[in-house]
């Protein structure tokens, strides 16, 4: 009757009012003509390229053509006879400085092994990872990576003592940190 008629008035001005307050919402995000003008960005491709518009972006078709992808640098050390013998190359400290962190100090003694010497420089906190390839049955590498790509993730290796691990010789650089190449509507 008239208290069940009230109470469905008051329940649909609660929802109006609910419907009011959401459409206030999305008013007040667009109440700059950026805000209001805004376009988005989509790529063709999100495999190789994703795109985003900011708030002064203007409408347009781009082709993005990718000359080459970043790369991160992979070193080698010499290689030796075996990954588990001791004594092989010396003892000192390798130093690693991965683009402008500062300089982690890994330090090798004569009972380090090429798999030892993998595992100090990933609990180092250096930004590489490193591991142990086997060339053949008997020449086994270590290899460091740095963990990010681009120029700015280039690693310096310097060593001290009698260490010989050589990751500092620029011939045992296997692949150069690279920036990517990426060309616009050219």
């Amino acid at each position: 009757t008239q208290k069940t008629n009230l109470s469905k008035h008051q329940a649909t001005f609660s929802d109006i009012k609910t419907k009011l307050g959401s459409m206030e919402d999305t008013i007040k995000a667009m109440d700059t003509s950026t805000e209001f003008m805004a376009y988005t960005a989509s790529s063709s491709d999100t495999a190789k390229l994703t795109a985003t518009a900011g708030g002064n972006a203007l409408p347009g078709v781009y082709n993005v053509t990718i000359q080459d992808l970043a790369a991160a640098e992979r070193t080698y050390s010499d290689a030796f006879t075996s990954d588990t013998n001791t004594g092989l190359f010396g003892a000192g400290t390798l130093s690693i400085t991965v683009g402008t962190n500062a300089t982690i100090g890994v330090t090798v003694d004569a009972s380090s092994t090429l798999q030892s010497v993998a595992s100090a420089i990933n609990s180092s906190g250096a930004s590489v990872t490193a591991s142990v390839v086997k060339i053949s049955a008997t020449a086994f590498r270590l290899n460091i990576q740095s963990k990010s790509t681009g120029t700015a993730n280039a690693i310096a290796f310097a060593e001290s003592g009698t260490l010989v691990l050589n990751a500092d010789v620029p011939a045992n650089e296997i692949q150069a940190s690279r920036d990517s190449q990426i060309v616009v509507d050219g």
